[in-house]
């Protein structure tokens, strides 16, 4: 039995189900064309109508012939848009491959390498380890050749969504997260894509878990105490809490300060574009309770330009250790690790370093104080951000620093 024969477009007639018999355990789909010589030729293809659920044992299931003809003539469909289109090549016998049905995996490389333009450093590092994640779970689950236009589904997006959040300990933020990166390599691939619209991406069905306010990065009730705390477990790590308290800038950005970035006569950090997370330059003041730290040190050490502010000298037993501009950078993670052991450590107060207190938390706590004193548009000033959601207001156009004056009105 031939279904859906109809007229020939540029030499392809119409794609057609060559038999829609219940019981045959074959059916394809056939185009035919004419070459460039002339000769009338096949295209066929069975795509997934000899398989299960259709087909189980070389038996044709019965109960699933409506489903099985739907789902064939969908794809008939799908064909003959093609064809109207012009995307079927007479003379390579085949349709022209559209993006859409390229390898999901590529989508992700492209949209890491345009991360890799849009981000600085640490950003970047985070997103690339995401994205493996990502092809963990396409590894592992046999889709590693998935294309778009399969992965393009509710069921294929909450099945990745579902394997990394219980991956986190069913983690409502992780899902969410992970819905986030997906969300913007769509948005990118209709961004270079003119062909492909928004709306021809599943995720604009998907609805974010509702969190409540978030347990982690919690600000510190009292910080003198907490700064005071820390700073007798390692001086290091308590200082490097005053600094982000005060600077509101990141640990990613503070361990890559070198003292030529500092200006102690006119008591200024200069934070180049390749150290922040925005990828904009700022200039901070050093506010006086870490001026006096600062200052003594320089005074009493012989400091070089290219030294690091949280550097690191090798010692004599190969181990590096941390000191106030050192010649060698250390790493994010030396100290984040640090906190760690701190946060376990069996004097630690609990009830002021809590599951949710992070080193992070001293920025949260460094935006509650100056926003006491400082408008929001302010603060923006000091954090470099340009993402007006950061803290609502945004303006491309302000000065580099804020008022001195202004500044040293701070307690």
């Amino acid at each position: 039995m031939n279904v859906n024969i109809s007229k020939s477009i540029n030499n392809v007639r119409n794609a057609y189900l060559k038999t829609s018999d219940k019981t045959s355990k074959n059916w394809k789909i056939v185009i035919k064309y004419t070459s460039p010589s002339g000769k009338i030729r096949e295209w066929s293809s069975a795509f997934k109508l000899n398989k299960l659920p259709f087909v189980k044992d070389g038996k044709a299931i019965l109960g699933m012939y409506k489903e099985r003809l739907q789902y064939a003539l969908s794809l008939v469909d799908t064909l003959n848009i093609k064809i109207a289109n012009n995307l079927f090549d007479t003379a390579e016998g085949d349709f022209d491959v559209e993006k859409i049905d390229s390898p999901f995996k590529d989508f992700l490389n492209d949209w890491l390498r345009y991360k890799s333009t849009e981000v600085k450093g640490q950003s970047y590092e985070i997103y690339n380890n995401k994205i493996n994640v990502i092809k963990d779970y396409l590894q592992q689950t046999n889709r590693e050749e998935i294309t778009l236009r399969d992965f393009n589904t509710y069921n294929e997006i909450n099945s990745l969504l579902k394997w990394v959040k219980e991956k986190n300990g069913d983690s409502k933020p992780t899902y969410n997260y992970y819905l986030g990166i997906i969300k913007d390599v769509f948005k990118h691939i209709t961004n270079v894509d003119g062909t492909l619209h928004p709306t021809q991406l599943i995720t604009h069905k998907f609805s974010n878990y509702k969190i409540g306010r978030t347990s982690k990065n919690l600000a510190y009730r009292d910080v003198d105490k907490a700064i005071e705390i820390l700073s007798k477990y390692n001086q290091n790590l308590g200082l490097l809490g005053k600094t982000i308290y005060y600077t509101l800038h990141r640990i990613d950005s503070i361990v890559q300060l070198q003292f030529k970035d500092f200006d102690l006569v006119n008591n200024l950090i200069y934070i180049n574009k390749d150290i922040i997370k925005t990828g904009n330059p700022v200039t901070i003041r050093i506010h006086k309770n870490l001026l006096p730290i600062i200052t003594e040190y320089v005074n009493t050490h012989t400091v070089n330009a290219d030294d690091y502010f949280f550097g690191s000298i090798d010692n004599s037993n190969g181990f590096k250790s941390v000191r106030l501009f050192a010649p060698h950078p250390t790493k994010k993670r030396l100290f984040s690790d640090n906190f760690r052991h701190f946060k376990v450590h069996k004097d630690t107060d609990r009830t002021i370093f809590t599951t949710g207190h992070t080193l992070y938390s001293f920025k949260h706590s460094g935006v509650n104080y100056y926003k006491k004193y400082f408008t929001d548009n302010v603060i923006i000033k000091i954090t470099g951000h340009k993402d007006e959601s950061i803290l609502k207001t945004y303006s491309k156009d302000f000065e580099a620093i804020i008022d001195e004056d202004l500044f040293n009105l701070l307690p």
